[in-house]
């Protein structure tokens, strides 16, 4: 995390809970929400990590109960949804199962 300054406030290696060294955090998509809460997926784990623009974790939400699988890309919309790209699954040769996910958001 930076500050307005540009200097370094501290890292985030994940969340606790979820990753392991045999899972460990894998951040590839970034977002800001209008509250200045940072979401990221973490596509090892199925997961999207909330945190506050301070780098502090708010939360985790597991994806996988949902059915959604390698996380990858977000997008913000103007409407109130979060766009989650994912990926096909590695070594996969049909590139038709990526997927695309509209979640609702609020109070984040």
């Amino acid at each position: 995390m930076l500050s307005p300054g540009g200097g370094i406030l501290g890292t985030y290696s994940g969340h606790p809970d979820v990753n392991t060294v045999n899972k460990p955090f894998m951040p590839v998509g970034i977002l800001t929400t209008p509250s200045d809460k940072i979401i990221v997926t973490d596509m090892n784990n199925h997961s999207l990590h909330i945190m506050t623009d301070q780098g502090q974790s708010i939360n985790c939400y597991h994806l996988y109960v949902m059915g959604i699988l390698l996380p990858y890309s977000l997008v913000l919309s103007t409407t109130g949804s979060i766009f989650i790209g994912c990926v096909s699954e590695k070594g996969s040769r049909d590139t038709t199962k990526a997927k695309l996910y509209e979640l609702n958001y609020s109070g984040f």
